[in-house]
């Protein structure tokens, strides 16, 4: 069996209609989200500045930057509870995470009752 490797890591990722980030820590996936995801936003900056001595003089500055709309350290500590979402065609979306237990069929997942619901391999193997 092969490995999968940063190119083809990257093929798989760029043919994928949705992606999404439930949080984490590894550098690369966080560079990547921040830079390419997430993209540059426009913000404004203004310093004043005063000097004070024989004659006191006041300048004000006004600035357009750049800045990541999340940076990698606001990714590696995104809420728990939140997600962000990539859909082909549509800028990403900040989303809080959808509660599971509060969907109709959870009641038949193993985690709401593992007695009746868990998949036991061992039972499917001896039957077969």
């Amino acid at each position: 069996m092969g490995t999968c490797d940063d190119k083809h890591a990257e093929t798989i990722l760029g043919n994928m209609d949705g992606v999404v980030f439930l949080g984490g820590r590894e550098a690369s996936t966080i560079k990547e989200i921040s830079e390419n995801w997430l993209g540059k936003a426009t913000i404004s900056m203004q310093t004043d500045s005063r000097s004070r001595g024989q004659s006191e003089s006041y300048s004000q500055n006004n600035q357009r930057l750049g800045r990541e709309l999340m940076t990698p350290s606001e990714l590696a500590t995104m809420p728990g509870d939140k997600c962000i979402l990539q859909l082909r065609g549509l800028p990403p979306f900040y989303s809080p995470k959808y509660d599971l237990k509060k969907h109709p069929n959870y009641k038949y997942t193993a985690e709401a009752d593992k007695q009746k619901n868990a998949f036991d391999l061992d039972k499917l193997i001896q039957s077969g």
